[in-house]
């Protein structure tokens, strides 16, 4: 639960995401290829700290895609799916509408460029990113979801901690309050204060821890 409440989720997945896109372009892409797709998973990486300038810039890049050749294998377009996730997890839902719409008008727009014959292919790619999307939104949703419980619960526990030493402590100055009354009770009544003025100063000790003792609210109630 601690990575999900850190900034390294978005930092992991365009790690793996890069290193997945260099594999793959050293076989079969091409230099601008290779650099693009490290700027997308970087600019990813980036909503971690920065949500919403690291969203644009990953917008500005992903439009970029549509100059690069559909022959080149590029993987840089999924790092569409990183802040997506990210922002789901983290609750920040407006901006997760906001990026999710613009990322998609992109990547159609970059599919459009792909497919000229607007075929079948055209047609399952848009469905493929469709299906991606709403993926990582059911996915963030969970996990927020999970987040919130953890936080509940730990947050039930501090307070659960805090009434326990209220208790403790209510119950430990009641105890010696009621020891020190019990105490002055004695040497009053025992008759062998020979000190002068020691039994009016016992007398007075045992009337205020007393009080002391019925002002001291319950905790345990």
């Amino acid at each position: 639960m601690r990575f999900l409440n850190s900034n390294w989720v978005e930092v992991v997945l365009a790690t793996l995401l890069a290193s997945l896109a260099i594999i793959l372009d050293v076989h079969g892409g091409q230099m601008i290829s290779v650099l693009l797709d490290l700027a997308a998973c970087t600019a990813a990486a980036t909503t971690a700290k920065w949500p919403r300038a690291g969203s644009a810039a990953l917008a500005v890049i992903l439009a970029l895609y549509i100059l690069i050749p559909r022959e080149w294998g590029t993987m840089g377009e999924y790092s569409a799916l990183i802040p997506i996730l990210g922002t789901g997890i983290r609750g920040n839902k407006q901006l997760r509408v906001v990026i999710s719409v613009v990322y998609l008008v992109i990547l159609t727009a970059v599919q459009y460029h792909d497919y000229p014959e607007r075929g079948a292919l055209f047609l399952f790619a848009g469905l493929t990113w469709g299906v991606l999307f709403a993926a990582c939104w059911v996915i963030g949703d969970l996990f927020s979801s999970l987040r919130r419980n953890h936080a509940a619960s730990e947050r039930a526990a501090l307070a659960e901690q805090r009434l326990t030493l209220a208790r403790d402590l209510h119950d430990t100055i009641a105890r010696s309050i009621t020891r020190l009354s019990l105490t002055a009770r004695l040497a009053r009544d025992s008759g062998n204060l020979n000190r002068p003025g020691v039994s009016g100063g016992l007398v007075r000790w045992k009337d205020h821890s007393h009080g002391t003792t019925q002002q001291v609210p319950d905790r345990t109630a």
